[in-house]
């Protein structure tokens, strides 16, 4: 199948067995159908997969403004997935970044958006992407961590050198729970962005990285093209003693 729709599903059976492996587009359903649609739906969607009547490896997947429990949403993943696209997706409990890395370490494209999605990020998210994530051909990344997650910058110059294409574009969008706060974060956020200024150089234009404050025009630039000759990241070093004669 080219996409997996609702209607397929609705038709299934409990002896048949579905298989998709191209395309899955999980959209929020039109507010004229009726709630009751939407919760059966979702219901017979992942009851398909727990009793593995429904299989699943698709390349692209899009998530929008859906509700999946995480366990099942992430069944959906595979080292088949080549973009994953979600936009104010929940997820029940709160869905890890590391565990998407984690099932879909082939992921070309990867790019969380929206004011809904409720999906955590550690302090080594960056770290943990650059070990599971396969290939060095990763093309777009849109993320939105909490602003007082910490941006590992010294991983991150390691993971465009060895996970990424050349022409990579990676977006952080900072989340701030309420306006009034982001003044009160800025000094934070500068301070992130020296550092990142650290390695790359700032421009206003053909940027590849991009770091920001969600929905909102703080917002600063960085190439990929322009790093700084003499920074490089650190290497673990240990502190070496010669041993005296006697």
């Amino acid at each position: 199948m080219s996409e997996f729709k609702h209607q397929r599903i609705e038709k299934c059976t409990g002896a048949e067995i579905i298989f998709f492996n191209h395309s899955l587009f999980l959209h929020e359903i039109d507010k004229e159908h009726e709630y009751r649609y939407e919760k059966r739906f979702y219901r017979n969607f992942y009851e398909k997969i727990g009793n593995q009547t429904l299989f699943g490896s698709p390349r692209v997947i899009q998530f929008f403004g859906s509700s999946l429990p995480a366990e099942n949403f992430l069944q959906l993943l595979s080292t088949h997935t080549k973009t994953l696209q979600i936009s104010d997706g929940t997820f029940t409990p709160d869905l890890e970044f590391n565990d998407i890395i984690k099932k879909a370490p082939n992921l070309e494209i990867l790019t969380i958006y929206g004011d809904g999605s409720n999906i955590t990020y550690d302090k080594g998210w960056i770290a943990n992407s650059l070990e599971y994530k396969n290939g060095k051909n990763m093309k777009h990344v849109a993320v939105k961590p909490d602003i007082s997650t910490e941006l590992d910058i010294e991983n991150l110059v390691k993971f465009v050198n060895a996970k990424c294409a050349k022409d990579v574009r990676i977006d952080i969008q900072y989340v701030v729970e309420y306006e009034e706060l982001k003044e009160k974060k800025k000094e934070r956020f500068d301070g992130i962005c020296e550092n990142v200024k650290e390695y790359y150089a700032e421009v206003r234009k053909n940027s590849n990285l991009q770091i920001g404050f969600h929905q909102s025009e703080v917002e600063r630039r960085f190439s990929f093209d322009k790093r700084k000759a003499n920074k490089k990241p650190k290497a673990s070093t240990r502190v070496v003693t010669k041993r005296k004669r006697v």
